[in-house]
């Protein structure tokens, strides 16, 4: 792109620094998310294009026990995947 161009709705840009791409070190935010009735770790992983595995490492989760409404879980997500997802 040229420094006078104009951005368009759904345009993907990649920002280059002298070490390389950023990556997702500037994308990733953390959610509080508070558990609905009717979730499971598989819908909000689909969600949030999260594993199993993460959620359950970040939140101390252990494998016997199921998800309660009101349950507030911690999400950390890449927010540029989210976008997809809406």
């Amino acid at each position: 792109m040229a420094t006078r161009d104009v951005l368009k709705p759904g345009q993907k840009l990649v920002i280059w620094h002298s070490g390389g791409s950023i990556g997702n070190l500037a994308t990733t935010q953390r959610i509080n998310y508070i558990v609905r009735n009717g979730d499971s770790l598989s819908r909000i992983s689909q969600r949030f294009n999260v594993k199993i595995s993460e959620l359950r490492r970040w939140n101390s989760l252990q494998k016997n026990k199921y998800l309660q409404p009101g349950q507030r879980l911690t999400l950390y997500v890449d927010v540029t995947q989210q976008a997809e997802n809406i």
